[in-house]
């Protein structure tokens, strides 16, 4: 039913492609990396609250699929934040 539109929602290459090339300089600037990450984070979140027609599983998977995105920008900040500090050292 709403597979389709709920895969495209939590679909980080999908995601990457609708970003404006010169926000995707991934390699050279990190702060992009957990930015893109908590963007998508947040259209899932939106997606959720915006889909009143979506079963409670879909909703909790949503849920659960935001969450997981939100850990891994985090992680990912905190290992570069981690990177700086001893580059700096």
């Amino acid at each position: 039913m709403h597979q389709g539109a709920i895969k495209q929602t939590t679909n980080l290459e999908a995601a990457l492609k609708r970003e404006p090339c010169d926000h995707l300089s991934l390699i050279n600037d990190s702060n992009s990396k957990w930015s893109i990450l908590r963007k998508q984070a947040n259209r899932i979140y939106h997606y959720r609250l915006t889909q009143h027609n979506l079963s409670q599983e879909d909703k909790e998977a949503l849920m659960l699929a935001r969450n997981e995105i939100m850990c891994l920008a985090n992680s990912l900040e905190a290992v570069t934040t981690i990177q700086k500090a001893l580059i700096e050292e």
